[in-house]
């Protein structure tokens, strides 16, 4: 058939090699001299070879996929969770993999881990949850099928994870807030997942370094209570906070509206600072100081960690943490911020936050439900 699509063996038969020996090339066999790999791929792009996947992970044991779990789509929606999973794409693609999604809505993430290590339709699997439950590490470890659990790991050491360095960017945070002059710092924390306790954790930390005490009253969970009303208690307290730190940056839009709704200027009466950085960040007024994290290398070092697992090596650490990066801009009342006039960004397409609840519980949507 003048059609038919090219196989090894005409590769092969072009370039006078065995079809074992292309087979290897075209699976970056090491065994293969690098010209020969180079001639192989040249060839192969010439006669628009593409390898047939199911022979393929019959004859190597290797399915050439990645399974990816997620909450939900839904939860892709969250901004960070969409940077965090275009990071994996790209490391994926640069080694030659495919993505399989696995989501669920509602079922319990031990089921749907347990379903995808039974399934084995995948070489490995990145877990990106909240929080990493005993029953999943057990399961991870029983099934003795590579598992790399992605910004999540509490306390435990019996797993391999790839998370952002929630703490030390905190405490970053915090301290910056000390150099200008801020002894009262409020926090509004969602401390329901692993990353947001590292943060509160973070926040103390900072506290303790820098010799402030700890205030309770100065420490709100955003579980059972709004950004607002978490706001609003620690300004009725005799002596408030002067500043204000929100662990995502869904809340500390609303919280930002909050402040303008009640006549609070920020950084004039209050200073308010974030975690994520997301694009809108530096085009509202005022430009948002946060802590940035690195999906790019987040998703390159859970992949890489991951691809190590799936070829019998040993990655060197068991959780590896990625840094962060400060990003001072106008809201934390930074006097070289502000003088610059370029702390946010270009000055074109500005969202001035007044009180526009509508909008600014519209933009908080764009979080979605996930951890971040």
């Amino acid at each position: 058939m003048a059609n038919a699509p090219a196989t090894i063996k005409d590769i092969a038969r072009r370039l006078g090699l065995h079809h074992s020996t292309v087979s290897r090339a075209l699976n970056y066999s090491r065994q293969i001299p690098p010209g020969t790999r180079a001639a192989v791929a040249r060839v192969a792009d010439e006669l628009k070879y593409h390898p047939h996947h199911v022979a393929r992970s019959l004859v190597l044991g290797k399915t050439g996929c990645i399974g990816l779990i997620v909450p939900s789509f839904g939860f892709i929606s969250n901004v960070v969770v969409a940077q965090n999973l275009a990071g994996i794409g790209r490391a994926a693609e640069g080694r030659k993999y495919s993505l399989l999604f696995y989501t669920y809505s509602g079922e319990p993430l031990e089921r749907v881990l347990e379903h995808a290590l039974r399934q084995r339709l995948a070489d490995g699997l990145i877990v990106i949850a909240g929080a990493v439950s005993a029953g999943m590490a057990d399961l991870a470890r029983q099934h003795a099928w590579p598992v790399v659990f992605f910004d999540c790991r509490g306390k435990r050491d019996d797993i391999y994870a790839v998370c952002s360095d929630n703490h030390n960017g905190c405490r970053r945070l915090i301290e910056h807030l000390a150099t200008l002059g801020h002894r009262r710092i409020g926090a509004i924390v969602r401390d329901s997942y692993d990353a947001g306790r590292e943060r509160l954790r973070g926040y103390h930390s900072a506290l303790r370094s820098l010799g402030i005490p700890r205030d309770r009253a100065l420490v709100g969970s955003l579980v059972k209570r709004t950004a607002a009303d978490l706001c609003d208690a620690m300004l009725a307290l005799e002596n408030p906070p002067t500043a204000l730190f929100c662990s995502e940056f869904r809340y500390t839009l609303l919280l930002l509206d909050h402040l303008a709704a009640r006549g609070i200027s920020v950084p004039r009466d209050m200073a308010v600072v974030s975690y994520d950085d997301i694009p809108l960040f530096d085009r509202i007024r005022p430009a948002l100081t946060t802590v940035r994290q690195n999906p790019a290398e987040l998703g390159r070092a859970a992949v890489e960690m991951l691809d190590t697992l799936i070829h019998g090596g040993t990655p060197p650490r068991r959780r590896l943490l990625v840094p962060t990066e400060l990003v001072v801009r106008e809201s934390c009342g930074s006097s070289a911020a502000l003088a610059s006039g370029k702390a946010g960004g270009e000055q074109h397409g500005e969202l001035k936050m007044g009180h526009t609840p509508a909008l600014a519980q519209a933009i908080a949507n764009i979080g979605g439900g996930g951890a971040s």
